[in-house]
């Protein structure tokens, strides 16, 4: 997978405790605490997209926290926002289970 032209997501973006400044990109009803790089790729290939974890890269305005850490990189044509909805969707069944 080329890194060049590939989407990534973060584990800030779906985390409850973080406010939009800090990086959250929904609403915190499609958020959880401390969500993984691990939950969100498999979040993401439940919606059959194929992924890279990056356990070393972080958020780039975010301080290191242990939860934090890594990044999910994936190649699709979904519209970014649209695929952020349904991985929020998933992570909080997921995480109900």
């Amino acid at each position: 997978m080329s890194e060049e032209h590939s989407t990534v997501f973060y584990p800030r973006y779906f985390s409850i405790s973080s406010t939009k400044f800090e990086g959250r990109r929904l609403p915190k009803s499609l958020c959880i605490e401390k969500p993984t790089i691990t939950e969100i790729a498999n979040a993401l290939k439940q919606l059959n997209i194929e992924v890279t974890e990056n356990p070393k890269k972080r958020y780039p305005r975010s301080a290191v926290e242990a939860w934090d850490i890594g990044s999910v990189s994936f190649q699709s044509q979904e519209n970014k926002i649209v695929l952020l909805k349904q991985v929020g969707a998933i992570l909080l069944k997921t995480r109900k289970a």
